[in-house]
C-alpha cells in the first residue's frame, strides 16, 4: 500500500464550529475556489462545546482564527461522519494548530480510532500561560503587542 501525501492549499478562515472544526475557502489554484468547506483538525480531539472547557477552547481557537485570516491546510482524508475533510491546519505565527492546541491543553492527541479522548479540565497549571489577544499578545506575529 502507498501513501498519498497530503494536498496542501491556501486557505482563508470562514468560521470557528467548534474548537477541532473549521470551516474554510480553499484556494484550488488557476481561480478556483471551493467555498464553505469544513474540516476537522487531525490527530486531536476536543471537548465539546457543551461540556466544561468546550466552550473555553471553542473561544480560543476564535481568537486564533478570525473570520479572513489566510492559513495553510492539508487535506488528509474524508472524516469518517462525511461532509468534511481530516486536515493538518498551520498559521505562519504559530506553526501546526494541533500541536499547539495540545501543547496549551485545548485538545488531546487522538489518531482517530477507539474511544476519544478529551483534554484535562482544568488545563494543568504549564497551560495557565496561555497566549491571549485581550492580553497584548498579537496571535497574528506569535509576540506581544507593542501597545500592550
Amino acid at each position: 500500500m502507498s501513501l498519498t501525501p497530503p494536498y496542501a492549499y491556501t486557505a482563508v478562515v470562514r468560521r470557528v464550529v467548534d474548537a477541532d472544526t473549521i470551516v474554510l475557502d480553499v484556494d484550488l489554484g488557476f481561480g478556483i475556489w471551493l467555498r464553505d468547506q469544513p474540516f476537522r483538525l487531525a490527530g486531536c480531539n476536543t471537548r465539546e462545546r457543551s461540556e466544561p472547557g468546550g466552550q473555553e477552547a471553542y473561544d480560543y481557537l476564535t481568537l486564533l482564527l478570525p473570520e479572513g485570516r489566510p492559513v495553510l491546510v492539508r487535506s488528509i482524508k474524508h472524516d469518517k461522519y462525511g461532509g468534511r475533510y481530516n486536515a493538518l491546519v498551520e498559521l505562519p505565527s504559530i506553526g501546526d494548530l494541533t500541536e499547539y492546541l495540545i501543547r496549551w491543553g485545548f485538545a488531546a492527541r487522538w489518531n482517530g480510532r477507539g474511544s476519544k479522548p478529551v483534554p484535562v479540565w482544568p488545563r494543568p497549571e504549564p497551560a495557565v500561560g496561555v497566549p491571549d489577544c485581550r492580553e497584548g499578545f498579537d496571535l497574528a506575529r506569535g509576540e506581544r503587542r507593542p501597545d500592550a
